[in-house]
């Protein structure tokens, strides 16, 4: 835990923040822009992290600790005990602290909230153990996120607003915020909602963001599996057709055999979007078809659609739906 309590100083100067400082708080907290002076019995009522870390003597006192050699290792700030919360952004840790202290500040149910609070909260609700924050912004991102395809479909529209941006522009800072934060439950759509992108785009969001490399791979390698798989579903449709007439053709004669015939399908392929590829919307480039063979190929898109789906997890190195749908009903 990169919590630091000795006196090792955090770069530029930080300043009192001018909402949390509360004139009655009893521990500063301290991070690269800002102070916040709170209360110990608040942070520790919800993380087990602050908890522990007060049961120390040194931080449970005004006074300052010495080591052995008489040096002072608990750092003060005006007569109360410091912590420097090392490697935490003040920004981030103000929508943190706003969210224990106010009531209004964040609301699970409220698609408003921007996404940097989201992320924010996450990660350091992680961090810190702070568990009904945690499992509000797991509730939240899951309905976003769904673990179904019908209903991740239902909710995927890249242009919608979501947490005060579009809904395209969430993808990488949440795949990101939930593998920092270890949440493996919702990392196959996240990973899926981001396989759509550009090479280019991956490989720039992955460095702004600090991807881990290992994530990225994962990322790269799931996503030319569902393209290719999708380029051979495409592929195959003209012989599924033919073979379909030959079966259970519901033309005189089998007509449809002959001249049933697809157009422009290269417009489908080289994509991992699943929305594209959908039985009715495949069915709009097939031609001179009877009801039957039209039914067939439906039912045979939408089937491979669902196994691509199913697939998901072990494509990006994870665990699978069944396992991960009773972990995130235990986290939410």
């Amino acid at each position: 835990m990169d919590v630091d309590v000795a006196n090792e100083g955090i770069g530029s100067t930080p300043l009192p923040h001018d909402i949390l400082w509360y004139t009655d708080g009893d521990v500063v907290l301290a991070t690269d822009t800002f102070l916040f002076k709170v209360h110990k019995f608040i942070l520790s009522m919800q993380s087990s992290v602050f908890r522990d870390m007060f049961a120390f003597p040194a931080i449970d006192s005004a006074q300052g600790a010495s080591n052995p050699d008489g040096e002072e290792v608990q750092e003060m700030y005006e007569g109360l005990p410091m912590v420097v919360l090392a490697g935490d952004k003040g920004e981030e840790v103000v929508h943190l602290l706003r969210t224990l202290y106010e009531r209004d500040y964040y609301y699970r149910d409220n698609d408003d909230t921007p996404l940097e609070t989201i992320t924010a909260l996450l990660v350091l609700s992680t961090k810190y153990d702070f568990r009904l924050i945690r499992s509000d912004v797991i509730h939240q991102v899951s309905k976003k996120y769904p673990m179904s395809l019908e209903e991740y479909v239902y909710v995927d529209d890249d242009y919608v607003k979501m947490f005060g941006k579009f809904r395209m522009e969430c993808h990488f800072p949440l795949l990101c915020a939930f593998l920092k934060a270890d949440v493996e439950c919702l990392l196959p759509p996240l990973y899926y909602a981001c396989s759509d992108f550009p090479i280019e785009a991956i490989l720039f969001h992955a460095k702004i963001l600090s991807m881990d490399p290992q994530s990225m791979l994962f990322l790269i390698g799931g996503r030319d599996i569902i393209k290719n798989t999708i380029n051979e579903l495409i592929a195959t449709l003209p012989d599924q057709i033919r073979e379909n007439a030959v079966r259970s053709c519901a033309s005189f004669g089998s007509r449809c055999c002959t001249i049933a015939h697809f157009s422009n399908l290269r417009s489908l392929s080289n994509s991992a979007d699943l929305r594209r590829i959908a039985g009715k919307s495949v069915s709009k480039y097939l031609h001179q078809a009877c009801d039957s063979c039209e039914a067939y190929i439906k039912e045979s898109v939408d089937r491979k659609r669902e196994k691509i789906w199913y697939a998901l997890p072990s494509l990006f190195g994870l665990r699978g739906w069944e396992i991960l749908k009773e972990e995130l009903a235990k986290l939410s």
